[in-house]
């Protein structure tokens, strides 16, 4: 009975200490990303797309062409 509970004390004391590691990185995040000063550019916002009859073309955000997709090879 005596080792039971000690082992129910361990693994309550690590979930304890896990939700509570979780719970102030969720808290202290937006506070360290408001160090961090201006982000890039994620996702979307970093690429353009132009597509003509013959192909897709993907550019990043200088105008530089990033990868081409010919639509002859797809039909």
């Amino acid at each position: 009975m005596k080792e039971m509970d000690k082992s129910r004390r361990n693994f309550l004391k690590v979930m304890f200490l896990g939700g509570g590691t979780l719970i102030a990185g969720k808290i202290l995040s937006p506070l360290i990303g408001l160090l961090d000063g201006p982000s890039e550019k994620k996702g979307s916002e970093a690429f353009r797309a132009a597509e003509d009859d013959a192909s897709m073309s993907i550019y990043d955000d200088s105008g530089a062409e990033v990868l081409q997709i010919d639509k002859a090879g797809l039909a």
